[in-house]
């Protein structure tokens, strides 16, 4: 993956590294995002170090893809829950043009965490 980013952007500083060993200064930063990733962390781990690393009044937000079904083509697809989904077998439709591009919503935190924002596109 760091090869990808830096074939388009070679002056990009890219650090390779772990939710569990994050190669950065205590307090040196004021956000950690994690997109559709937290659930591989070792958050006993991950936890500490991601806390080590933010700055004070720093935030963690843990993004996630939802499915939108309040868009029709959306409403018609397996959901990742539906355990008899066949994701290679389902018919599917181009999305619409005039869908919606980008909706956010607050969500209630999971055990443990002190918020959660999910993004639906």
């Amino acid at each position: 993956m760091l090869t990808e980013l830096r074939r388009p952007l070679p002056g990009v500083r890219a650090l390779s590294g772990s939710a569990e060993a994050i190669p950065l200064p205590d307090s040196s930063v004021d956000a950690v995002l994690a997109g559709n990733a937290m659930h591989w962390f070792d958050m006993a781990v991950a936890g500490l170090e991601i806390a080590r690393v933010l700055a004070p009044g720093g935030i963690l937000a843990g993004l996630w893809n939802v499915m939108d079904d309040g868009v029709e083509w959306v409403s018609g697809q397996p959901h990742q829950d539906d355990q008899t989904a066949d994701v290679r077998t389902s018919e599917t439709s181009p999305p619409p043009e005039a869908s919606p591009a980008h909706r956010s919503s607050r969500q209630p935190p999971p055990p443990g965490m002190t918020g959660l924002d999910r993004t639906a596109s």
